[in-house]
């Protein structure tokens, strides 16, 4: 019995002379000695299998037509490739599944080529073509290579190696260079380490992120750099299972196909948890890894739905503003001072732009508040984080500093009052326009989703065509009341009809719908909320401010920031919590 040389993932299993490792069978006693078995190719690495059985609904049959199959990827809990080994007379022995009981037998297919098929039939373990010789085969487990090696995935056939910033990608790489060799070295505990030959570094398992590193061996706790390099059964492949606390289930794959070496939990008779270790070149070079950077990568500016005036915590009505090209907080009222700013998202930041002027808030060479006429500074890009109703500012240029104010006016650094560096964010009413293209519309009805700061009534203007020949009547309706009809003229262009809105703060719904049952005469363009706050620029419009346990005073201990997967931290609202 044997398997053939071929990349396929699924084979069909035949016989004939014997042919060195594709003759030789593994038996994979993963449920102990006695139970059943799982059968291992030594060439291959694939598993005899009758999955195909499963997968065509056949299994049922006492002698399905279908033949015996070998496969690379399976999982433990198959029924269908576990075998049990039946003991006849002297060295004679029945194959027999432990799954549905057939037995294994020998037989050729319709074109004469040596085939096995599977039969519970009366008799079937009596046949002379059902019954084996199991003969012991002599091999020597192969050690792990004492000098460098190339580390190559049985599936992909790409190069584990070492890029310029420490991660441990696969490629295919020229095979003299010195970061796609490693050398395996025997730790003093018994467990292996792999070490890069070019960098020194060492393969590295981090708790946080499901990749690999290769950095320097820690001084203190090195577990996680500690690997167990076995050879699989029967098989000269090896697996790279980490030994590093509750993660000494998990090897080191390629199962997702990402482009760098991943640790996770794999069954291990899959191709792409094993790897094969090709000797490396005696002689090795140190290419540059950098990977040519694109620098072009300034996302668009997208403006935010509001306008707002920016104010300070406790500052007495004061606002900040330009005047005369200077940054100063100045009292709401003074007229010589512009104090309308719109937040524009960009690069993951915020560029923070005076409405009148059209210049931004920046800080200059030496940290100092100022007005800058070009976005593309640093200085210029602001990151803004929510706490406890406020903002605070923090500057690209300096992360760790925020803006303040104080007696002296506008300064950015560190320290300071928790309170001198809270800032309000308060929109400035205005005619905001929805646009029929955002609505939800209908033959029958346009319904638009409309913000108000506070309840009360409004003045809206709905912008039309009405081509149809003759003037034509709606039904408007607020949150599902009726607010009566709209008279809306013959137009050839773009006319206007005033509406009255009862608003209720927050989210609103206004309906437009044909009097007589339909509107599609009617090209609605849109609908204007005069004076008044639009909807919040990301996330769900809320008639509350959140207030983050990690922003309040406490005696407790902060948790995070944190992205590790599972991790208290992770879960919570902006990855940090108190306990």
């Amino acid at each position: 019995m044997q398997d053939v040389w071929t990349a396929d993932s699924v084979t069909e299993v035949t016989y004939g002379p014997a042919d060195d490792e594709y003759s030789i069978w593994f038996l994979d006693e993963k449920n102990g000695a006695n139970g059943p078995v799982m059968m291992k190719n030594m060439g291959s690495g694939r598993y005899l299998s009758i999955q195909n059985l499963a997968d065509a609904q056949v299994e049922s049959q006492d002698e399905p037509e279908l033949t015996v199959e070998a496969r690379s990827e399976v999982y433990d809990t198959w029924g269908s490739i576990k075998w049990k080994i039946e003991q006849r007379d002297q060295d004679e022995v029945n194959i027999r599944s432990g799954w549905t009981g057939h037995y294994l037998y020998a037989t050729l297919n319709e074109q004469g080529k040596p085939v096995f098929k599977v039969s519970r039939a009366e008799g079937a373990a009596d046949r002379a073509e059902s019954i084996f010789i199991a003969e012991p085969a002599q091999i020597a487990e192969k050690p792990l290579p004492d000098g460098p090696v190339r580390i190559k995935s049985v599936t992909n056939h790409s190069y584990l190696y070492e890029n310029s910033s420490g991660v441990v990608l696969y490629g295919d790489l020229a095979a003299d260079n010195g970061y796609s060799h490693w050398v395996i070295e025997q730790s003093a505990d018994g467990r292996q380490r792999v070490q890069n030959r070019a960098t020194g570094h060492y393969l590295t398992l981090n708790e946080d992120y499901p990749f690999v590193e290769s950095k320097e061996l820690s001084s203190g706790d090195s577990a996680s750099s500690s690997w167990a390099v076995n050879r699989v059964a029967g098989g000269d492949q090896v697996l790279i299972r980490s030994q590093y606390g509750d993660y000494d289930d998990e090897f080191i794959h390629v199962q997702n196909n990402t482009g760098y070496a991943e640790r996770g939990l794999y069954p291990d008779s899959w191709g792409s948890v094993q790897w094969e270790l090709e000797s490396a070149p005696p002689q090795f070079n140190t290419p540059n890894m950098d990977e040519e950077r694109n620098l072009s990568t300034a996302t668009p500016v997208q403006n935010d739905t509001n306008v707002v005036r920016i104010a300070p915590q406790g500052a007495g009505g004061k606002v900040l503003a330009e005047q005369s090209g200077t940054i100063k907080l100045v009292s709401g009222d003074d007229a010589s001072a512009v104090s309308k700013w719109i937040l524009q998202d960009f690069n993951g930041r915020h560029l923070i732009k005076n409405t009148t002027t059209g210049h931004y808030l920046a800080l200059d060479s030496s940290k100092k508040p100022i007005v800058s006429t070009s976005m593309k500074p640093l200085g210029s890009q602001w990151i803004l984080e929510d706490r406890l109703g406020y903002r605070t500012l923090s500057n690209a240029v300096d992360a760790g500093g925020l803006l303040q104010y104080s007696m002296a006016g506008v300064i950015y650094g560190a320290g300071g009052s928790s309170e001198s560096s809270l800032w309000s964010f308060t929109p400035v009413a205005s005619d905001v326009v929805y646009a029929a293209a955002d609505a939800f519309k209908t033959d029958k009805v346009i319904r638009f989703a409309v913000h108000a700061q506070e309840a009360g009534e409004y003045t809206g203007e709905i912008r039309y065509k009405n081509n149809s020949g003759s003037e034509q009547q709606a039904s408007l309706t607020v949150n599902g009341l009726g607010e009566g009809a709209v008279l809306l003229q013959r137009s050839g262009g773009l006319s206007t009809a005033e509406v009255k809105l009862n608003l209720r703060a927050g989210m609103n719904t206004v309906s437009l719908s044909g009097v007589s049952g339909n509107i599609s005469a009617l090209q609605i363009d849109s609908l204007m909320v005069k004076h008044s706050v639009n909807k919040a620029y990301r996330g769900a419009t809320v008639p509350y401010v959140n207030y983050e346990a990690e922003d309040a005073k406490t005696n407790g201990v902060l948790i995070g920031p944190s992205r590790k997967y599972r991790s208290i931290a992770s879960e919570a609202s902006g990855a940090r919590q108190f306990s």
